[in-house]
């Protein structure tokens, strides 16, 4: 009887690796994998969040007031303070209410003219007054240079308010007044009480117009 000779066969191990690491990779993407997806759609909640959230009006709404009405409120919490300062040779309290108040009126301007000058152009005048007057300390143009810049201002407040009321009309008059009342003959040190009663008339007629 012949001999059957049976080879055996050898079975590949590359199968099993092969399965091993599918397993693996799985398993590594179940532990790892699936927490960055959570993390980026926490993110991508977030930046929608962020892109769609209502912005906070009343913030922005007190900070375009403040914006829009700084010159105003800082003339007007100046002439509050009524602070008699105007007595000291480099005229600070004049040439800053001056500046102050020009900035105000600025604020407000319609940029409308007369006599064919500009209300900027005006304005412009006015801070040169307040400049001129802390140049030199030792000039005897303070007073003249003060009465100049207020008759300005209470020009152009008249022409700003329009048809007044009967009360701005009055205050209207009292800043004329006041302007009219710095004698330029007088050294301006010596006309305290009637320069902060222009700045207070002016200011006044600013809350008019407010």
């Amino acid at each position: 009887m012949a001999e059957l000779h049976v080879q055996r066969k050898e079975r590949s191990v590359w199968p099993w690796i092969l399965a091993a690491v599918i397993v693996l990779a799985l398993l590594v993407w179940f532990l790892f994998g699936r927490g960055d997806d959570v993390n980026l759609a926490e993110i991508d909640d977030t930046d929608s969040t962020m892109v769609g959230a209502v912005p906070n009006t009343e913030m922005m709404g007190s900070t375009t007031q403040t914006a829009q009405g700084g010159a105003v409120a800082q003339y007007l919490q100046f002439v509050d303070a009524r602070a008699s300062r105007a007595a000291g040779v480099a005229h600070d309290y004049t040439a800053d209410g001056l500046r102050q108040l020009a900035a105000a009126l600025s604020e407000v301007s319609t940029n409308d003219s007369a006599g064919g000058v500009s209300q900027a152009q005006r304005i412009q005048e006015i801070r040169e007054r307040a400049d001129a007057m802390q140049r030199d300390p030792t000039s005897t143009q303070h007073a003249l240079q003060a009465r100049e810049a207020f008759t300005m201002i209470s020009s152009m407040i008249a022409q700003m308010s329009g048809q007044a009321t009967a009360r701005a009309a009055g205050n209207l008059d009292a800043l004329q007044n006041a302007a009219m009342g710095i004698d330029p003959n007088r050294d301006l040190l010596e006309q305290a009480n009637q320069i902060e009663e222009f700045f207070a008339q002016a200011g006044q007629a600013i809350r008019n117009m407010s």
